[in-house]
């Protein structure tokens, strides 16, 4: 809760609805919250991102610089 609520200047009640609804998962509670979207729509994002949350709340792809 203290991570989400760091990152995304939410109260401690809103936090634990945020890990409650991303089954426990940090970074997709963070990446629903930040852009806005759904549990599912976060995980696709963060799928596509290879994990990176930046590139998720963005909706881009993660690409790796050479």
């Amino acid at each position: 809760r203290r991570t989400i609520m760091t990152i995304t200047g939410v109260d401690y009640d809103a936090a634990s609805g945020l890990l409650k609804d991303a089954d426990g998962h940090v970074k997709t509670a963070t990446v629903m919250h930040l852009a806005q979207v759904d549990a599912v729509e976060a995980r696709r994002r963060l799928e596509r991102a290879s994990g990176f949350v930046r590139p998720a709340i963005a909706g881009d792809a993660y690409t790796p610089i050479d």
